[in-house]
């Protein structure tokens, strides 16, 4: 007896959950190497000026952009209609990252990771007072947690305060509208369109300004990092995108928190980070009230 007689899931039912584990690994990978573009970039602004390290992850994600996507030559065919609110939108992006790279110069990893988690639950607080969307008694415990945990982990008026700590909740809230952002202009833009522009424009405006800047990388592994910040930026992007071809962003979302772990991990291996108490408390706070909001909203 066959595999295909004793199966009692349908076929199509079959295809369709190994197209779903397939974007969930995939989801997987890129989050991972979406992580591991903050140790490479806090290990290359040791010896070089921010301002590069975030050219990097630019110039070196824009080569890897033309080499997995292969857009056509001519940028009218790759869908732009609302040119105008891409800029912005690239801009939003733009300085996210630049306050992301400020804050790990003395934030930890964890500590860091921990605030950026905080952009679903930021998003969704900006939907409900600038869009009107509704709330319900979950969402609003969730909103509440969320900010809990963030308190836990920047602890305002505290010792421990940190400067990063500011320029991590300016990455928040850059990030919060640029995905926002990203959603309106999916309704009339390609997704094409929306990655290339989100790379190629900083990486034009910054090769202009870093000049101005540059310091030349005094080892192999400086210049590895300042590389990797983009290879594998522009990687985890791509299959990122590659991702949600094989399953619904519902399906996908919450796994977007792993990234916690390899922000653990890689603070631990790299830079022999061990976090507090009140931040791994906070951290868990801030994911369980991410994954309340979803939950909720899924209904």
């Amino acid at each position: 007896m066959t595999t295909e007689q004793i199966s009692t899931t349908p076929p199509s039912e079959q295809a369709k959950t190994s197209e779903t584990r397939r974007g969930i690994f995939i989801m997987l990978c890129a989050v991972m190497l979406i992580a591991l573009i903050d140790p490479a970039a806090k290990y290359a602004a040791r010896d070089l000026p921010v301002l590069q390290v975030v050219w990097g992850r630019y110039a070196f994600a824009a080569l890897t952009a033309v080499v997995l996507f292969r857009p056509p030559r001519n940028p009218a065919r790759w869908g732009i209609v609302r040119l105008p609110l891409q800029l912005v939108r690239a801009s939003l992006l733009l300085s996210a990252t630049a306050f992301n790279f400020l804050a790990l110069r003395s934030l930890g990893l964890v500590e860091n990771q921990a605030i950026v988690m905080l952009s679903p639950v930021v998003i969704t607080a900006v939907s409900i007072l600038l869009f009107g969307e509704r709330a319900g008694l979950t969402t609003i415990l969730g909103l509440l947690a969320g900010l809990a945990g963030a308190l836990m982990v920047i602890r305002p008026g505290g010792d421990m305060f940190k400067l990063g700590s500011l320029f991590a909740i300016e990455h928040v809230l850059s990030y919060a509208f640029y995905v926002l952002l990203s959603r309106h202009l999916l309704k009339t833009d390609t997704a094409l369109s929306l990655n290339l522009l989100a790379v190629f424009l900083p990486a034009v405006i910054l090769s202009l300004l870093v000049p101005w800047v540059w310091v030349w990388p005094a080892s192999f592994s400086s210049w590895f990092a300042l590389a990797s910040v983009g290879f594998v930026g522009g990687t985890g992007h791509f299959l990122l995108v590659l991702a949600h071809r094989h399953a619904p962003a519902s399906t996908l979302a919450p796994f977007t928190y792993t990234q916690l772990c390899w922000a653990l991990a890689g603070g631990f291996i790299v830079f022999q980070e061990v976090p507090s108490i009140g931040t791994a408390l906070g951290a868990l706070a801030i994911v369980g009230a991410g994954i309340l909001i979803l939950v909720t909203s899924r209904r």
